[in-house]
């Protein structure tokens, strides 16, 4: 997309840097690439790759030795498996698994809880027992039922009052 101007250097080579657009948006990317896989964010921050843990992955750590690794992704820092997209274990965090979980219990499993998860067209609930339940809904459940159909109750949405 054009010459990054001459003050930001590649922080590997100090070579000059180009401007990239990538699926995340606008980067600087070393003009040496692939020889030299420098780059910076447009605030000029370093990007880096995934960061190792030191713990093994509890899905496929044991029979194809995967490893926790921290990356940065679009909402920010997580903790996944270094062998994505063949393992798709992502480690949660448990003060934040609180924070997102109801204390509403999902109808169509009657096992799980119903959770807060975010998706590609924003914030929707669903059971905290995915993949053996499928149960989601896009506004956050009240626990209550509807006394017409026996269906869960939502809270209101910006078209539902």
């Amino acid at each position: 997309m054009g010459d990054a101007p001459d003050d930001i250097l590649c922080p590997k080579c100090k070579s000059p840097m180009i401007i990239k657009l990538s699926r995340n948006g606008k980067f600087y990317s070393c003009s040496k690439y692939p020889d030299c896989k420098g780059a910076r964010t447009m605030e000029g921050k370093v990007i880096e790759g995934p960061k190792e843990t030191g713990e093994m992955c509890p899905d496929c750590g044991e029979k194809h030795g995967g490893k926790l690794v921290v990356r940065e992704g679009k909402y920010g820092t997580f903790v996944s498996c270094s062998r994505y997209p063949k393992c798709k274990f992502i480690k949660e965090d448990e003060e934040e698994l609180k924070r997102k979980m109801t204390n509403v219990t999902c109808p169509m499993c009657k096992s799980g809880k119903m959770m807060e998860r975010r998706g590609r067209f924003g914030i929707f609930y669903s059971c905290s027992n995915y993949p053996n339940c499928k149960y989601a809904i896009k506004a956050k459940p009240t626990g209550e039922k509807c006394y017409l159909c026996g269906n869960l109750m939502m809270e209101g949405t910006k078209t539902i009052p």
